[in-house]
């Protein structure tokens, strides 16, 4: 998603689309959260943003040396990817 298309669809300019979505999956996170405890449930969300923001390009450089090869490079985000899916459904 970007200002300027969401899911590959084009968007006009000025569209307020990005806007929307971006509060409704705070909306989301913040409806998961437990009232009794807001600021853990706050800080684990700013925490698994700084933890991952280092894995995933660190996986793809160490397994593009490791192979020597920029397509198998990429593989971990798509089992990243499906751990996360898999946490998801849990």
């Amino acid at each position: 998603m970007s200002r300027e298309q969401i899911f590959g669809i084009a968007l006009p300019e000025g569209s307020r689309v990005p806007d929307i979505v971006f509060f409704g999956c705070g909306i989301l996170i913040v409806r998961d959260s437990d009232p009794a405890s807001p600021t853990e449930y706050f800080g684990l969300y700013g925490l698994s943003g700084r933890a991952t923001a280092f894995v995933a390009p660190a996986l793809i450089g160490l397994v593009t040396t490791l192979t020597k090869s920029v397509r198998l490079g990429i593989s971990p985000v798509i089992r990243l990817f499906l751990i996360r899916l898999i946490l998801l459904l849990r």
